[in-house]
């Protein structure tokens, strides 16, 4: 016995290169990947606490137009910004999180803290009625 493979698997096959031809074709000049990576790279950038430069020129020195100030100087009031906290997409290559918080959605959104309080407000009110009518006996 011998097996034939039908027809239509043949065409499927074909069908499937021909779609991926295109698509390669489509995208061959688009740097998707780089750009991507790039922008992700901008936003990192961009959401780093930045340092504080609080030189001011010609105080303890020599100052004028083109006159900068000394490297001892600009380390002594240069203020470090503090490392901020770990990017949610850290590890995450293909995603880009964005951390800033919208004020729009906010409004909607119930906070955690207020969640708590009703939430304990209610097992407290329930156990003052239960207590009340059965009293505290032994459970």
């Amino acid at each position: 016995m011998s097996l034939v493979v039908p027809k239509t698997v043949e065409l499927e096959d074909k069908v499937e290169r021909d779609q991926k031809q295109m698509i390669k074709e489509a995208f061959e000049g688009d740097n998707v990947i780089e750009e991507f990576l790039k922008e992700k790279s901008e936003v990192i950038q961009a959401t780093k606490p930045k340092d504080i430069d609080l030189t001011l020129p010609g105080w303890g020195e020599w100052g004028g137009m083109d006159l900068k100030p000394s490297a001892k100087k600009r380390r002594r009031f240069l203020i470090k910004a503090p490392e901020g906290p770990p990017r949610k997409d850290k590890n995450l290559p293909n995603v880009i999180i964005s951390e800033k918080r919208n004020i729009h959605a906010a409004a909607h959104q119930v906070r955690f803290r207020e969640l708590a309080t009703v939430v304990i407000s209610t097992v407290s009110l329930a156990l003052r009625s239960y207590f009340s009518t059965y009293g505290e006996r032994d459970m």
